[in-house]
């Protein structure tokens, strides 16, 4: 954790680019997603509330939560409002749980499951909607997305930025500042498979 938020910037991020991802379940008869889904139906641009980070920002009742805009740059508002140094550590821990917890409500948690791989495919509008985990892996490998835009695109309704190359990737998220807590990895067993660093150490 770093000590300061400018330090931020130069935390581990944990953001989609190519990488072999392993299963030991991907041979698992898994009743699809897309399969139950119209395929005129599989690409609904939809938002929801994020709960688990709503229930982070109410703790701190000097801040109005804006529960549409960006998580990432409602936490560096939180930081800038509070002006913290000594309590910054215990924030971040909390935000970091909060992320992983609603990556896991949006998209699921499961390695071995095909919906959760599913909905990450249908986030990145891919048509159609791979029907094994292996495919939908390969799809995963060859785009470049930050991880943070994940969780954005589920309350702004704003679809999630692809970049040619994981340089594309690193410079927008330096620009952005969009960091997913490696921590959060914990909460979620597809998101330690996409977990990255794009900032050195």
């Amino acid at each position: 954790m770093p000590k300061n938020w400018k330090q931020l910037a130069r935390t581990t991020t944990a953001t989609l680019s190519r990488r072999t991802l392993k299963s030991s379940h991907d041979s698992a008869a898994v009743k699809p997603l897309s399969s139950t889904i119209p395929k005129d139906q599989q690409h609904p641009r939809t938002t929801a509330p994020a709960q688990h980070l709503a229930e982070f920002f109410a703790r701190y009742p000097c801040f109005k939560y804006n529960p549409k805009a960006s998580v990432s740059a409602e936490f560096y508002r939180l930081i800038e409002i509070y002006g913290w140094e000594r309590d910054l550590k215990k924030a971040w821990e909390g935000f970091s749980r909060a992320m992983g917890k609603q990556f896991s409500t949006y998209y699921g948690s499961r390695v071995d499951d095909i919906n959760a791989w599913q909905r990450l495919c249908v986030e990145l509008k891919v048509n159609p909607v791979p029907q094994t985990i292996p495919k939908c892996k390969a799809v995963i490998n060859s785009t470049h997305v930050n991880l943070v835009d994940f969780i954005d695109t589920r309350i702004t309704g704003i679809p999630i930025k692809k970049f040619a190359t994981q340089e594309e990737l690193r410079t927008y998220t330096k620009e952005t500042r969009k960091i997913f807590p490696k921590e959060s990895a914990k909460q979620s067993g597809v998101l330690q498979y996409l977990l990255r660093k794009i900032f050195a150490i």
